[in-house]
């Protein structure tokens, strides 16, 4: 049954962000995760930095989807670049998904609210062994945060 209500969700759409003004400091955008799992680095971060994450529950913008892919400027560097900087996104994402015990990654590390083993208990998204749970896999909706 459709509600008005937004529902939890666990990965947030980097171009339908609604929140306090504040969240652009405390949970700025990695410049080094830009088209390389920056929607996931920023739900992480964004859980683990107290924010809880919602969806819309009915559609409210779209996305187009072009016939012929429209250029990018990262497909504009030569392929062992393209490659590079793909590597070099991945092992900070997976900086992130062991917690960043070291804050390597300040300031586009880990909120000291959550942990990410929190984020993986309620989302079913298990960053350490890369797996999804039934309920993540078939989209249903995570239960609201306590």
């Amino acid at each position: 049954t459709e509600t008005s209500v937004p529902r939890p969700t666990r990965i947030l759409s980097g171009a339908f962000v609604f929140t306090l003004g504040r969240w652009n400091d405390e949970v700025r955008q990695d410049p080094e995760h830009l088209y390389n799992g920056e929607e996931l680095a920023l739900s992480i971060r964004s859980f683990t930095a107290g924010y809880d994450l919602y969806a819309p529950s009915r559609l409210v913008v779209w996305h187009r989807q072009h016939p012929k892919t429209n250029a990018k400027y990262i497909h504009d560097a030569a392929q062992h670049e393209v490659q590079r900087h793909y590597t070099r996104t991945m092992r900070r994402l997976r900086t992130l998904f062991s917690g960043d015990p070291e804050q390597i990654l300040a300031p586009y590390s880990l909120g000291r609210v959550r942990s990410v083993h929190r984020y993986s208990e309620w989302s079913g998204l298990d960053c350490a062994t890369m797996t999804a749970s039934d309920d993540a896999r078939t989209g249903v909706t995570p239960a609201l945060l306590s």
